[in-house]
């Protein structure tokens, strides 16, 4: 038997502990992409330029550059630019630059204190006949640091080009603090249309915790939907309590004369047992899952209490394990 009782006692353990990380990363809360985005050239501007007479308005539009051209072809993951460099019929160069196949997107949701890196590659094709044809790419963040702080510079053909073609961005991402992050990728210098933009918002909740069933029902539940108690019941929520009990979390009832077994292995005022209740009404208390362990804890009290009166071996054992469970609440708090 005293095996039997050992097992209830790991799972509450484990299940503490357990609800513990939840709770904690529920009240950090998460980032999540907003409706809409990324947004892929967000303005619609223009990513075509034709230089030279009847060319793109505004941009090279005298003779001597008939020829030259540059276009842009941008999705959420990638940048091509096709450059032909033209003056007096003569080429400079006419080079296609491009992000290798994807860089790196952020993730849909991005959760505080996470690290994230963003890798980006360029590819170059072409001719250069004179200049030095590149790009600069920019990973940019509103509400967010994102190092380095500064573009990469892709010149592939610079005489004193050192053969890098990649680059990581990092971010660490910030608690949750209402209003929104912003990140922008874009290429430094060329079109405006050349950009992508992710937004997101804080979102305090992070954990729909499905409550939890258990095969073991307390003597005065009825009906799940509907609760008809006696003169002397009191209603809590499903269940109803005997006149001696006090309704928890509108959830189920507790003896107050059966003594706990925190309170019978560190003393009803101990500062262990202040330390359990503060957890139970602070953290325990305000998901589903909580509220399934408190009960768990109070139906199970009187046979674990049981069972250390007749047991030393038993409450040694069960004093340790719920020491280990005060060290890890101890840490949170």
């Amino acid at each position: 038997m005293k095996r039997k009782y050992l097992v209830v006692v790991l799972f509450l353990a484990v299940a503490l502990v357990t609800n513990v990380i939840i709770s904690s990363a529920a009240a950090e809360g998460r980032w999540v992409l907003q409706n809409g985005y990324p947004q892929v050239n967000p303005n619609n501007d223009l990513l075509e330029y034709y230089g030279g007479e009847g060319g793109t308005p505004g941009w090279y539009g005298e003779p001597r550059f008939n020829g030259k051209f540059r276009i842009y072809t941008v999705s959420e993951t990638s940048f091509s630019f096709e450059d032909r460099e033209v003056d007096h019929e003569f080429e400079y160069w006419h080079v296609i630059l491009q992000s290798d196949f994807n860089f790196d997107k952020p993730s849909n949701v991005l959760i505080p204190g996470e690290t994230v890196n963003l890798n980006v590659n360029f590819l170059k094709s072409g001719v250069v006949t004179d200049g030095n044809p590149g790009i600069q790419f920019q990973l940019m963040g509103f509400g967010i640091d994102i190092q380095p702080a500064i573009g990469f510079n892709y010149y592939p053909w610079d005489p004193n080009f050192g053969g890098v073609s990649s680059t990581t961005f990092s971010f660490v991402v910030p608690d949750t603090h209402g209003g929104e992050i912003l990140m922008d990728a874009f290429l430094v210098g060329n079109s405006p249309g050349c950009l992508v933009r992710w937004a997101y918002e804080a979102e305090e909740s992070t954990t729909t915790i499905p409550p939890t069933t258990t095969s073991t029902t307390s003597p005065t539940t009825t009906s799940t939907t509907t609760t008809t108690c006696s003169y002397f019941q009191t209603e809590c929520g499903p269940v109803c309590c005997e006149w001696y009990e006090s309704c928890e979390f509108d959830v189920f009832c507790v003896n107050p004369f059966i003594a706990c077994p925190a309170e019978y292995l560190y003393g009803e005022d101990s500062e262990e047992v202040e330390l359990l209740r503060a957890f139970r009404d602070e953290v325990l208390s305000q998901s589903p899952v909580g509220q399934e362990i408190i009960k768990l804890y109070y139906e199970w009290s009187p046979v674990i209490v049981k069972a250390m009166e007749n047991d030393e071996e038993f409450k040694s054992e069960l004093k340790e394990i719920i020491d280990e469970v005060l060290l890890v609440i101890g840490g949170i708090e």
